[in-house]
């Protein structure tokens, strides 16, 4: 499918980056779609 390079700096993001130490509140489902659309590398 074409989605290896997406896909490691997708893993290389939530490895490095990804923090659950925050006081807020969000959305899972919105939460999803954002780094889905993010790690496929897609713009708006």
């Amino acid at each position: 499918m074409g989605l290896n390079e997406p896909f490691q700096r997708a893993r290389e993001w939530v490895a490095n980056s990804l923090d659950f130490n925050r006081n807020y509140d969000a959305s899972v489902f919105e939460t999803t779609i954002r780094l889905l659309y993010k790690s496929c590398g897609w713009t708006s």
